[in-house]
């Protein structure tokens, strides 16, 4: 067992996506081939987006939430009725924490900074967001 990124808890840690399965399955679906590639050797197809176990049950469900809203509320009314106006809560905010935040815990650990202040920045900025996406603070 390990740890959840985010709660702490000590637990089976889900396979979860960095980026969301509804966008992957949108890009088979509107692709030539109906297929994706692998960013590293684009003559091999893959079948699913790359997947990463950080997150235990509970909080992978509670991004699946936010995912969800934003698929339901945003993506799909944009490309299917290329709608332009939104309204939108809080929810709206989450998602796009919550997937800033698996994009900043995804990151190499080993960057050459050209900066110190830019790994500040996200070493900062990730606190903030892993508090909000807690603690709703």
């Amino acid at each position: 067992m390990n740890s959840c990124r985010l709660c702490a808890k000590s637990s089976d840690l889900k396979d979860g996506h960095i980026i969301p399965d509804f966008v992957g399955r949108w890009v088979k679906e509107t692709s030539v081939t109906g297929k994706l590639r692998d960013l590293d050797n684009i003559n091999n197809r893959i079948q699913d987006l790359v997947k990463y176990k950080f997150l235990c049950a509970d909080c992978e469900s509670d991004f699946g939430k936010y995912e969800k809203y934003f698929a339901e509320q945003f993506f799909k009314p944009y490309l299917n009725l290329k709608q332009l106006h939104f309204c939108y809560d809080d929810n709206l905010r989450k998602f796009v924490i919550s997937l800033a935040w698996r994009l900043l815990n995804h990151w190499d650990k080993d960057i050459n900074w050209k900066h110190s202040r830019h790994e500040k920045a996200a070493i900062d900025t990730e606190k903030r967001w892993h508090e909000y996406l807690l603690n709703n603070e």
